[in-house]
């Protein structure tokens, strides 16, 4: 059984995850993400138009976390801390396309969920993906899930290292998965599984880890916030960058 569906917030040492503000989305998509992926040659950097990204958020504040919440989904903006009062967005990850499949009993369900992540290309290269995702893994398989997913499409060769560095182990590919300029697209499928604690033997060594380390203790505590962006809401699409 899931503990819960809240998206609480979760630190890191350079990094707070937690819900955003409409501007702060804006400022992680200030570029056209599809179009940094180097999917077929295209990378672009092209502005967005903020008018657009105000549209992924129609219904009020609370009816989005509440509508979130209920299909179980997770969504977190990224910051980077800059001192220790004020954090900027960066970027934003998402759990979702949560499966729990039974596989005898209750007790027997196996539990996953699906994540995808964006950057905004500014902060490339510095390590924060990497960090925010093994906080999300800690932070997922401590409130139940059994396997976490995420995927790439062919060419994207960032979220497939960032990927890689977590962790995370190819496990299918999908061919032809969608069209680029009348261009067959395959996708790759990873998953990165719960790590299992094996019993003490009967020499009474210590028992074995096996499957993912977790990776430094993440806090689950508020970041203080001195700005004027005191209403935080759940948003965001569902993109591997």
């Amino acid at each position: 059984m899931i503990k819960h569906y809240q998206t609480l917030p979760i630190q890191t040492e350079r990094l707070i995850l937690k819900k955003g503000t409409i501007d702060d989305f804006i400022a992680v998509h200030e570029y056209d993400l599809t179009k940094l992926r180097d999917i077929d040659g295209e990378f672009e950097y092209k502005k967005m138009n903020p008018e657009v990204i105000k549209t992924w958020f129609q219904l009020d504040i609370e009816q989005v976390q509440a509508n979130n919440e209920s299909a179980h989904i997770f969504d977190w903006i990224i910051y980077l801390k800059k001192d220790m009062t004020q954090a900027i967005p960066i970027g934003d990850m998402i759990a979702d396309r949560e499966n729990i499949e039974n596989i005898g009993d209750i007790e027997n369900e196996n539990k996953e969920i699906e994540i995808a992540f964006n950057l905004h290309p500014d902060y490339w290269g510095n390590g924060y993906m990497p960090e925010a995702i093994n906080a999300v893994l800690d932070y997922l398989f401590e409130l139940g899930y059994d396997n976490i997913k995420s995927g790439y499409s062919d060419g994207n060769v960032k979220s497939k290292r960032v990927l890689e560095k977590t962790g995370f182990e190819h496990y299918k590919i999908e061919k032809n998965a969608w069209q680029k300029n009348g261009k067959p697209i395959d996708d790759y499928k990873v998953v990165i599984n719960r790590p299992v604690l094996k019993p003490v033997g009967a020499d009474g060594n210590p028992p074995e880890v096996t499957g993912r380390l977790p990776s430094s203790p993440t806090k689950n505590t508020e970041f203080q916030d001195t700005s004027n962006k005191n209403k935080w809401i759940n948003g965001g699409i569902n993109k591997h960058e």
